[in-house]
This record gives structure tokens, sequence and C-alpha cells, in this order.
């Protein structure tokens, strides 16, 4: 019984073996399986390259040169497009410029005392200034045009001619108006004088007063700088002259005849001082250096704009 029993169970050993090497084998299909099914639907990254440094340097250089040549280029454009702003400018403001050289004409002292009017040149000069171009600000790119700073320059040189020749105009129109009221003034002095009593001292005192008002009316007239030592001087005449009657009028009083004629001759020397002050020609004196200020100026402009 024994001896038969082992034999019964040697095939069972047999086929568990092989039972364990079919668990191997699925198992080992499975791996190869699963690692195919990796191998198609993962993507795995490139492998990395080392990095080329000089390339990498070179491209950055070749770039940054590049920038700068661009950015040179461009600077280069706007210092010229800057000289393009300055000839445009020295072109139309030499047009208007040149307009003023007859109305500038017409303001010569002696002209002006002859016709003594001011509107026509003045509305010249006005629409000239009026109609002058504007230099166009190109920031801080006009600081390396030498053509944009010098027309800049001249620029704002033009502006304060016109200011100048404006400031002229009001001073010679002041003097007009000054001398319209020396000639009221002379006027009345006519008149004044056909009121004097010579042997009646409250007359020749009376007449001192007005002297003394016309005085104050002259010395309240608003002048120009040219005008103000005339004014200055005509003011102390009038005073003295206002001084010169009240002593006639105590010499009149006192009986002192010799003192009556020397108020008498005084008051025609100081009368006599009027004439050269209120003259024509001292106001042409007076006036003309400015005019010929502006004259050169005028000549000096139009050659800075047309070079």
């Amino acid at each position: 019984m024994g001896p038969n029993n082992n034999r019964t169970n040697l095939p069972s050993t047999k086929n568990a073996s092989d039972a364990s090497v079919e668990v191997k084998g699925i198992d080992s299909a499975k791996k190869d399986a699963t690692a195919l099914e990796d191998s198609l639907f993962i993507i795995k990254p490139p492998e990395k390259k080392p990095l080329n440094k000089k390339a990498i340097a070179g491209v950055i250089s070749l770039t940054f040169l590049a920038v700068i040549m661009l950015i040179t280029v461009l600077i280069f454009a706007l210092i010229a497009s800057a000289s393009n702003l300055a000839n445009d400018y020295r072109r139309l403001a030499y047009i208007q410029v040149k307009r003023v050289d007859k109305s500038l004409d017409a303001l010569e002292p002696t002209s002006l005392l002859n016709k003594r009017n001011l509107d026509a040149p003045l509305m010249a000069i006005s629409l000239s200034e009026q109609s002058q171009p504007h230099l166009e600000n190109v920031l801080f790119i006009g600081s390396w045009s030498d053509a944009y700073l010098k027309t800049a320059k001249l620029e704002d040189v033009v502006k304060k001619h016109y200011h100048a020749i404006h400031d002229y105009s009001r001073d010679i129109e002041k003097l007009i108006t000054f001398d319209d009221t020396l000639q009221e003034i002379a006027t009345e002095e006519a008149q004044i004088g056909t009121t004097i009593n010579a042997a009646d001292s409250l007359s020749i005192r009376s007449v001192s007063g007005s002297y003394e008002q016309l005085a104050k009316r002259i010395d309240d007239q608003s002048v120009s700088v040219q005008a103000k030592k005339m004014k200055t001087d005509l003011v102390k005449i009038y005073h003295d002259k206002a001084g010169t009657y009240l002593a006639w009028a105590k010499a009149i009083e006192a009986s002192d005849s010799i003192a009556q004629t020397q108020a008498q001759q005084e008051l025609v020397l100081e009368t006599a001082k009027v004439a050269p002050l209120t003259d024509d020609q001292n106001y042409i004196k007076l006036f003309t250096p400015t005019y010929e200020k502006l004259q050169r100026q005028q000549q000096y402009i139009e050659q800075q704009l047309h070079s």
C-alpha cells in the first residue's frame, strides 16, 4: 500500500512546477505589455544638450550693437529734423521781419512829428508780429543741433525787437501828447499875459498862482525816459516864473522900482528857456538814438535770418 501511494503523488508535484512556471510567464508578459504601453503613451523629454555659451554671447552682442545702431540712426534723424525746423523758421521769420522795414522808416522822429499819426505803421508792425512763426519744441534733441540752438536764441531776439518797437512807439505817442499839452499851456500863457496890470500887485500875484498851476500840470504829465529831463527842466522854469511874478508883486507893494525891473528882466530870460526845450529839433535829438538802435537791430536780425 505504501509504495503505491508514493507513485501516485509524483504527477502532482510536476503539475505544480508547471503551474508556477506559467504564472511567472504571465507576470513577465504583463510587465512587457506595461512597458510597451508606457513607451507608446508617455512622451519622454528630449535629452538636454549642453549650452553653447559662446554662441549665446555672440547673439547678445549682435543684438546690443543693432539696438545701439538703431538708436544712433534715430538720434541723427531727430537732429536733422531739428535743423530743418530751424531753417523753416528762419525762412518764414525773415519774410515777416522784412515787412517791418517801411513801417520802421515811418517811425523816424522827424516824420512822426510832422505827421503826428502812428496808426498806419503800428498796424503793419502788429500784423507782422502776429504772423511771426514759432520754432517747434524738440525737447532735449534741440541741444544737440547747433543750428537749432542758434535759431532759438535768434527767435528770442526777434520777439524782443518787436517789443522794443512797441516801447519806442508808446514813448513817441507820450511825447506827442506832452507836446500837445505844452501848446495848450502856451496858449493859456498868452491869455494870462493879457490880464497883467504892472501897477497892481494883486494882478501880479494872481499870475504867480496861475504859473504854479501850470507847473503842476506839466509835472503831472506822463513822459518817456527820453523826455524826463526835459519835463523836469520845464517844471523848474514854470516854478521859477511863478516865484518871479511873486517877487514882482512884492516889489510893487514895497514901491521898489529897481526890484520890479529886475523881476521883469528875469521873466524875459526864463521865458526864453522854454522854446529850445519844446522845439521839434530837441525832440528829434532826444529820440534819434533810440530810433537808430532799432534800425541797427532790424538790419542785424535780417542778416542773421537770411544767413
